[in-house]
């Protein structure tokens, strides 16, 4: 990760119901140091794949938000970010090309886990 290069780990919780699903989300700088987290519930249908979808939308409006350098979201929600680097959804970032998404395993997404299962 280079010199200015931030990320947003991500993840969706789904505790059993009556339980609403929740997000939490880590930013942290490139030397890892965590510099914001949040975790919240979602009203939205009991999906994996929609609740990191959300995610993944909340996180990009954030990076957009603070306009920092490079953002790359992670999320070990292999589908949802596949979706997010097609053609269409580039081409609606295209001001914003420093936003990206990328796959990682969930034993190395972190915090965001936890903190979706808290909130």
């Amino acid at each position: 990760m280079n010199l200015g290069t931030f990320k947003l780990k991500v993840d969706g919780a789904f505790p059993r119901p009556p339980a609403l699903p929740a997000i939490g989300k880590i930013l942290g700088n490139s030397d890892g140091v965590v510099i914001t987290g949040q975790a919240f519930l979602v009203g939205v249908p009991r999906s994996a794949s929609v609740v990191e979808a959300l995610a993944i939308t909340y996180d990009v409006q954030l990076a957009m938000s603070i306009e920092l350098s490079r953002v790359v979201i992670e999320s070990d929600c292999w589908n949802v970010v596949q979706q997010f680097n097609i053609r269409d959804v580039r081409q609606l970032l295209a001001a914003h090309s420093h936003i990206s998404a990328r796959f990682i395993h969930r034993e190395v997404n972190g915090a965001a886990p936890a903190l979706a299962n808290y909130a």
